[in-house]
């Protein structure tokens, strides 16, 4: 008898916790925010994709829950096939619009109503590859594994997730979030969204159950690789360095450009080009360019690996 069940404290993580059809919809709601963003981190995008390194010309690909289509583009461009899966009008409409910006014709736009009561196979296709990066599907690694013939894929954060970049940028230059944050209201600060916090396993806080001081994502990396591990796979860990960046010939037009990513209030225009300058430097060919730096996890294993046996006959 295992000493820790994996896979009961897979429940109570943040994915886990958020499965309504009302959280999936709060997301398509910022899908013009997550559009914005697509230049914003470009190079660490490529980055993540890269680090998938058994996507290729010769294999389809699961995108699973795949927003404004971030990484749906790039793995396009190195995969046979892509499956581009949301749960979002908004965030569907426009991952087609860059996949015909691109001149793609191997991206397919599946659309379902809610990524937790769909079954691969049924409304979830099925593909060589399946991808998951930040998504809804990290909370359920088993069935993540049926949605891939070959690898499986997750990625998070290791360093500051964007809601941090966004707290970098902008705080101290908008007086509402400031009024909310005081109410205690959601949104109250900036980058913040409002997923429920994870819930405590045998009373204690997720969050205390493994120490790693500095890591942003501690908790969800050790429950999915012991959870693989003990239903018998090998999963591997490698990592993704990368960073939110914009670069141009002044520094107006990079002030011009991150204003757009939030909101600046008329008389903190000083607070935010502070903020700014913090990581804003020149480079050798006189471009002004500023960059949040971070890194991502990625998770790897191969579902064959599972014992699904095991697996049925223990979720009966």
């Amino acid at each position: 008898m295992a000493l820790i069940d994996w896979r009961e404290l897979e429940k109570y993580t943040g994915w886990a916790q958020s499965t309504t059809i009302e959280a999936a919809q709060s997301w398509d709601r910022g899908a013009d925010g997550w559009q914005l963003r697509i230049d914003f981190e470009k190079n660490f995008t490529q980055a993540q994709v890269d680090a998938c390194t058994r996507v290729n010309k010769e294999t389809t690909v699961l995108d699973a829950c795949c927003g404004t289509g971030r990484t749906t583009i790039p793995f396009a461009k190195k995969a046979k096939k892509v499956y581009a899966l949301d749960g979002g009008e908004n965030m569907l409409a426009h991952c087609k619009r860059n996949a015909e910006a691109e001149g793609l014709d191997n991206v397919e736009i599946v659309k379902v109503d809610n990524w937790h009561t769909c079954e691969p196979g049924k409304e979830i296709p099925v593909a060589d590859i399946a991808v998951s990066v930040i998504g809804p599907p990290q909370a359920d690694a088993v069935k993540f594994s049926r949605c891939a013939t070959q690898y499986c894929y997750f990625l998070s954060f290791t360093k500051d997730p964007y809601r941090f970049v966004m707290r970098d940028l902008f705080d101290g230059c908008n007086s509402e979030w400031e009024k909310r944050a005081k109410e205690g209201l959601p949104g109250g600060r900036p980058g913040l969204n409002n997923m429920p916090p994870a819930k405590a396993f045998a009373g204690v806080p997720l969050d205390t159950l493994v120490g790693c001081p500095g890591r942003a994502n501690p908790v969800n990396l050790s429950i999915q690789f012991n959870l693989l591990y003990n239903l018998g796979a090998f999963p591997t860990i490698t990592y993704a360095d990368g960073a939110w960046e914009h670069t141009a010939a002044t520094k107006e037009e990079v002030y011009d450009y991150l204003r757009n990513l939030g909101h600046v209030d008329e008389d903190r225009e000083d607070v935010f080009r502070s903020n700014v300058d913090k990581r804003m430097t020149q480079t050798e060919d006189g471009l002004w360019r500023y960059a949040y730096e971070s890194q991502m996890y990625v998770l790897g294993w191969d579902p064959n690996e599972l014992d699904w046996d095991y697996i049925a006959k223990t979720s009966e």
